[in-house]
């Protein structure tokens, strides 16, 4: 049965880390967070940057932010303190998805994404990367609404506004993906799959029909 909880800042996005530990963001980029599921709260923390979009969990005390305007922070202790990476994903890259490598505890690789049309599937080395490294064959036409890791592959859903189409991409080897690798493959949605729905998203590999 669902509980109803308060929480001392307004919600822009949630990030479950356990049954008890979580985390939301406000669109000013301030994070707050409860480990007793929401019965209460500890203090708000500014992320640095300018604005939020999304928030995920990337391990225990581990937690990711992505920007309304093309930027991502990291906290590695629990909202304690926060990390900008000051490198822009793309320029004029809009609200950002972010998501973790699966060993990310181990190799510190994360990837982003932004809704901006005609831009990439980006790829960062927290403490080696000095810019935002390209993974993503050819350029997509849309842009990137969800991203998910699950056992390795990294999933990207893509809504192209000009065509009215979802298409849900697939990489098998992220973290050694480049520009020119073709390690990605996809599938749209049609008439056929989605006949009574004009929009697919997708959040953590569950398809949301707006």
């Amino acid at each position: 049965a669902w509980s109803t909880r308060s929480c001392i800042i307004n919600i822009h996005d949630m990030a479950v880390e356990s049954e008890e530990v979580i985390y939301v963001l406000d669109s000013n980029a301030k994070v707050t967070g409860s480990r007793n599921a929401g019965f209460t709260w500890g203090l708000v923390k500014p992320t640095e940057l300018d604005s939020g979009a999304t928030i995920v969990s990337a391990g225990t005390n581990k937690l990711l932010v992505g920007s309304q305007d093309g930027y991502v922070a990291y906290s590695m202790d629990g909202n304690n303190s926060w990390t900008e990476i000051e490198e822009v994903l793309e320029d004029d890259a809009g609200k950002v998805q972010v998501i973790a490598d699966k060993n990310f505890a181990t190799n510190n690789i994360i990837y982003a994404a932004s809704d901006t049309e005609g831009q990439n599937i980006m790829k960062w080395k927290i403490g080696t990367s000095t810019e935002w490294s390209d993974i993503f064959r050819s350029d997509l036409s849309g842009g990137i609404y969800g991203l998910a890791m699950d056992e390795g592959t990294l999933y990207a859903l893509e809504f192209d506004s000009g065509i009215n189409q979802s298409t849900l991409w697939r990489c098998l080897t992220p973290t050694s993906a480049t520009r020119t690798s073709d390690d990605w493959s996809s599938a749209c949605t049609t008439d056929e799959t989605d006949p009574d729905n004009d929009y697919v998203y997708l959040l953590s590999l569950i398809h949301i029909s707006e």
